[in-house]
């Protein structure tokens, strides 16, 4: 008979989508029929009998596990599935649109080849929502270790060629497998892992976020070692990385899940996050320069060639505030090649704010920036027939996305299309504070928070404001490493909501019907 027991609860399991409820169910399932076979032993019938007759007490085991199913199912966020899949949708028909003229089947398939990292961001945020919270947990330690390994090796090749080829080298290798590889493991999987350590630790109060502050400062030391020859090229990834676990820490600690006090864990998270700050905006004169090259690109731009980021800043901000409300911003042929040349800013013949400071291969006699006038030159080639495209900042489609938009679209569609991807991460974060596992909230809070940080800070950026490389934009801003980092943390999001069966009070009363039933 309880080879009859376990098919039963075998042929109930069969019907129920979320494996891991069938423990939980299971052990339900034979509670009840126990204690009906207990019933019937006192009425004196034998213990096969008696659970024999508890088992057909309790009906068909394929209903029962119907009802529970109903009960039990995993969720699915589709609601913002669909902003997601909307987002996708609107940067693929830009793709097709102003990826270039097209008049065959081949024509299209290589403007939508740009769009391969879409492709593959979807792939990752679906394999992301199914299995990316078990994953997690099973396998947080070895991430840790693998980030260790990666930022070490970095950290001692960066350093190993600046002894042998000197401070004031580049090797754009390291520096490219730095930048790519730094954002993908740091943020994308650095961060989430960061709040499992948190968590699994937190009845060490202080002592663990001292621990994970010292993580960070390994981290900071790695990327200064293997990136001094390019400074500055890591600074917003950092700061959304020191803000998100300092994010993490504070709730934490305002929710009073660590132990100890609640106010001696707060000051720990703000005092290791100030030694942090400091770290990372050392050396000091370099974090100003860029600071003012953001609030003030004037006093740089007229110092540097069209190509430099002051300049760009001063590029967008006089270009926004052309905008129109509808439709793309009116520039005739005259001003968009000043606006190309730079002539709009640096004056007939550079004669206002030109001036070269080009070095190594750009410098000499036969440099295209020795002279205003070679610039100018220079630029023309690419300017035979004007557009707005050609006009913007190189790789305007995945660094000014924000402000295309506008300046194509109008300022009133533009607002629409930015409040449609700050819907995003709000509702990440919608999502996050309805979780009821402490852990997964955690982990949760991590992905969105890292992703309304750099929303907010990309959305600035574009107003003429960029401090630094640019932030992402998630889902809409072109770049493998850019998607990766949105799929990955948005599909932890999701995974660990799928995951986390929060019982509402519907589900309650449903759950009581579903009882009666068995009953």
């Amino acid at each position: 008979m309880r080879d009859k027991m376990d098919l039963f609860l075998e042929t109930v399991d069969e019907q129920i989508a979320c494996r891991l409820c069938h423990a939980e169910i299971n052990e339900e399932l034979r509670g009840h029929i126990e204690d009906k076979a207990e019933d019937y032993r006192g009425y004196g019938l034998s213990e096969e009998e008696a659970l024999g007759r508890a088992i057909r007490d309790m009906g068909e085991p394929d209903v029962i596990g119907m009802e529970l199913n109903r009960q039990h199912r995993i969720r699915m966020p589709w609601p913002l599935l669909g902003i997601i899949g909307l987002l996708l949708v609107i940067e693929l028909g830009e793709l097709v649109v102003f990826g270039g003229s097209w008049n065959s089947l081949s024509d299209l398939a290589y403007s939508l080849s740009d769009g391969t990292c879409y492709i593959w961001g979807l792939g990752l945020l679906l394999m992301m929502m199914y299995q990316g919270y078990p994953f997690l947990l099973k396998h947080a330690g070895a991430v840790v270790k693998t980030i260790g390994i990666f930022c070490g090796v970095l950290a001692a090749g960066g350093f190993c060629q600046r002894l042998l080829a000197g401070y004031g080298s580049e090797n754009m290798t390291l520096y490219r497998l730095y930048s790519s590889g730094f954002q993908v493991l740091i943020l994308g999987l650095g961060v989430p892992v960061s709040a499992v350590w948190l968590y699994r630790r937190r009845a060490g109060g202080c002592r663990a976020i001292a621990l994970l502050t010292l993580a960070q400062a390994f981290y900071l030391a790695a990327l200064r070692l293997s990136r001094g020859f390019r400074p500055g090229g890591s600074w917003i990834p950092v700061l959304c990385l020191l803000l998100t676990c300092l994010g993490i820490e504070l709730y934490m600690a305002v929710k009073g899940w660590f132990g100890g006090s609640a106010g001696k864990a707060i000051a720990a998270a703000i005092l290791g996050f100030a030694v942090l700050l400091t770290l990372w905006a050392a050396p000091g004169s370099q974090a100003r320069e860029l600071w003012n090259r953001c609030i003030h690109p004037e006093a740089y731009a007229a110092n540097s060639t069209a190509w430099d980021d002051s300049y760009n800043n001063m590029l967008i901000r006089e270009l926004l505030s052309r905008a129109e409300n509808f439709g793309e911003v009116q520039l005739s042929r005259e001003e968009l090649l000043n606006y190309g040349t730079g002539e709009w800013y640096y004056g007939k013949n550079g004669a206002g704010h030109w001036k070269d400071q080009r070095i190594g291969e750009t410098s000499g006699e036969d440099s295209p920036f020795s002279s205003f006038a070679a610039y100018r030159e220079y630029r023309l080639q690419f300017l035979e027939h004007p557009t707005l495209e050609k006009i913007l900042p190189d790789k305007y489609q995945s660094n000014y996305r924000a402000a295309w938009w506008v300046l194509h679209y109008g300022r009133i569609p533009a607002a629409a299309l930015m409040l449609l991807s700050v819907i995003l991460p709000a509702a990440l974060l919608f999502l996050t504070f309805r979780i009821r596992n402490r852990l997964g909230r955690t982990i949760a809070l991590s992905g969105s928070l890292l992703l309304t940080l750099e929303t907010v800070i990309y959305l600035i950026e574009n107003r003429g404001y960029q401090f630094s490389h640019f932030s992402n934009l998630p889902f809409l801003a072109e770049g493998w490493s850019s998607i990766t980092i949105t799929a990955l943390a948005a599909g932890m999001v999701l995974s660990v909501w799928r995951y986390d069966r929060v019982v509402t009070e519907k589900e309650k009363n449903k759950k009581k019907e579903c009882e009666t039933v068995v009953s």
